[in-house]
């Protein structure tokens, strides 16, 4: 730091002061914190007609008056925010200027008494504040609270679409899901109702929807005629939103089970399409037994009435004794596991590593899924322990209780050997069934098949 000179700086603070200013606790050129045990002279008023901003007060040895750049470690010790109309930060007694988050959204009741913020001042963006009584004012200054805060910025939640160049099938009033039709053209709304209330018994639409299409939220009071585009400004794709706009069939506010995921129940068509449940159109729990119904999940539940619409939605089915992802032919669903899972390899063959043609043999694996998943399918993924070393001559593993071995790669296009995994190592496995290049395992001594497919242990892919 450079030296500091005799004059008025020396003159006007004392020898702590001055030691402070070269530690760089004091500093005037705005390049450290100041930690301020804050202090409030006045309460702020959330009574219409009579708002009023929080004031706090803020004593810095030095600093008399707010300038761009300096930076508040601020302690909160009485008087928090208001909601409407925030609070306003002095360091002079005299100049007061609102406390923001993100660029100008004022401070409310985020931060409790006892909170400790970080705030820079700004002194170029304007934000509001009631300085006095209900009487609105647009201050030059700010402090910005050094925080991205993502509920004063819906992006950080939300997803909006860009374009909207698909109608809706039929008239949609507000706050309504709207699903894909079946050759994703136009939008299929959840009812055709125009009443403009939650609460109110719908009929649902029963124009068939593509399972595996968009689903969108319609955010906006406006109806839309049928055959007309909605405007993409309030077409949102994840979104908290009221369920009873768009399935309501009982006359009165919903009533749903929450922390839960919730489901459109619907039945498959011979096309491909689906029809959502006329009775019964949405559920909070998967069937255990077969119904021949089709479950579309919608997103999260969080309150009595409300819903997060979520953007990813998995069809399922129940079929053979169990849950699987639909894929428009049930017979042909495979079973899912909804989470990644943990088990551990039994060692039915220890390899070995010759190169001689008649002697070569691979290590060879069994593992039992849950579900009863004995067929793999792309995507299929699951955590394995396994107990031997893999050798040069391949390393298979079976699903099915050792009918079929389908070899494990340690990268692509390269067997899982030793020593490059040990036993006892924990391999996380994805089913590929398009490997390009043909691998090669021996089921028995020196009688090699090629494969390609295989499981990839991508934990182990830059080794």
């Amino acid at each position: 730091m450079s030296e500091i000179q005799r004059g008025d700086f020396w003159e006007s603070h004392t020898k702590v002061e001055v030691q402070d200013y070269i530690e760089g606790r004091l500093d005037s050129t705005n390049e450290h914190f100041y930690f301020v045990e804050g202090t409030s002279s006045q309460a702020g008023n959330a009574t219409s007609g009579s708002y009023l901003s929080t004031k706090w007060e803020a004593s810095v040895p030095g600093v008399t008056a707010a300038t761009n750049g300096l930076k508040l470690a601020y302690r909160i010790n009485t008087n928090t925010g208001v909601s409407t109309a925030g609070v306003v930060l002095s360091v002079d007694g005299t100049n007061y200027y609102p406390v923001v988050l993100n660029k100008n959204s004022i401070v409310t009741t985020h931060y409790p008494v006892g909170s400790t913020i970080l705030v820079v001042f700004n002194s170029t963006q304007t934000a509001q504040a009631y300085l006095t009584s209900n009487t609105k004012t647009t201050v030059t200054g700010c402090w910005q609270i050094m925080e991205y805060d993502s509920n004063t910025n819906t992006i950080g939640y939300q997803l909006r679409t860009h374009y909207s160049t698909l109608p809706v099938t039929g008239q949609t009033g507000r706050y309504r899901l709207l699903f894909s039709n079946i050759d994703n053209t136009a939008w299929v709304p959840a009812n055709t109702s125009n009443t403009t209330n939650s609460t109110s018994q719908r009929n649902v639409n029963q124009t068939p929807i593509n399972p595996f299409g968009e689903i969108v939220y319609y955010g906006y009071t406006t109806i839309i005629a049928a055959n007309s585009n909605p405007d993409a400004t309030y077409l949102w794709q994840q979104y908290p939103l009221t369920l009873g706009y768009s399935f309501n069939r009982t006359g009165s506010a919903l009533v749903l089970t929450y922390p839960a995921p919730i489901y459109i129940k619907c039945t498959p068509q011979s096309d491909g399409s689906a029809i959502m449940d006329e009775d019964n159109p949405y559920v909070q729990q998967l069937p255990d037994t077969e119904d021949g119904k089709i479950y579309i999940y919608l997103g999260r539940v969080y309150n009595a009435t409300d819903i997060e619409l979520v953007n990813n939605h998995p069809v399922y089915c129940y079929k053979d004794g169990a849950i699987r992802l639909y894929t428009n032919t049930s017979s042909a669903s495979t079973p899912h596991i909804n989470s990644l899972v943990y088990v551990d390899a039994t060692t039915v063959q220890a390899g070995n590593n010759s190169t001689s043609a008649g002697v070569k043999l691979s290590t060879l694996f069994t593992v039992e899924l849950p579900e009863d998943i004995t067929t793999p399918y792309n995507g299929l993924h699951f955590l394995v322990k396994i107990h031997s070393v893999g050798v040069s001559n391949g390393t298979g593993l079976s699903i099915d209780g050792g009918s079929t071995y389908i070899p494990i790669l340690q990268r692509y296009g390269s067997s899982l050997t030793n020593p490059g995994v040990p036993s006892e190592t924990i391999l996380l496995l994805v089913y590929n069934s398009t490997i390009t290049s043909n691998l090669t395992l021996y089921l028995t001594q020196g009688t090699a098949t090629t494969y390609a497919q295989a499981w990839e242990a991508i934990n182990l892919s830059c080794r």
